[in-house]
């Protein structure tokens, strides 16, 4: 499979999504992929791994859930996939000299929804979508709802 994506994509999809997970994770009532105790729990599990295997991992999780999101091969529209696998043996992952640097902004990154979504955007280097920022934030607060395809 040859990928469609240049690095600098693949770098700008790997920020967005740590930074969205951080805002999903400032959201939920229990702190599992962030934070002192996440740490410890991976300190403990890591073994050999290192910290881009901590980010593809989280990110893969978040696939299972959210795979509009997180899953390379819907974002990217990548082919001959199956529902269950979020990117493919070709995918490179996230880049491994970034991936502390990624799991460490998620500390200082905003936990609101208009305030990420303009970081999202500079991340992805997109210009800014006044309507995403003043529509979304309305359907946030509606976990059941599914906004996304409501927002042009």
């Amino acid at each position: 499979m040859t990928l469609p994506v240049s690095g600098l994509v693949i770098d700008r999809f790997y920020r967005a999504a740590v930074l969205g997970l951080g805002l999903l994770e400032a959201r939920s009532e229990t702190a599992r992929r962030f934070g002192p105790d996440a740490d410890a729990r991976w300190k403990a599990f890591r073994g050999g791994l290192q910290d881009w295997d901590r980010v593809e991992l989280l990110v893969r999780d978040a696939s299972v859930r959210n795979p509009a999101g997180f899953a390379p091969r819907v974002v990217f529209g990548l082919a001959a996939l199956a529902d269950d696998e979020p990117c493919g043996p070709d995918w490179p992952g996230p880049p491994p000299t970034e991936a502390s640097t990624l799991l460490r902004s998620v500390a200082s990154a905003p936990r609101e929804l208009g305030p990420i979504l303009e970081v999202v955007e500079a991340a992805w280097g997109l210009s800014p979508r006044p309507l995403l920022r003043d529509v979304a934030p309305r359907f946030w607060h509606r976990p059941r709802s599914c906004w996304l395809g409501r927002v042009p």
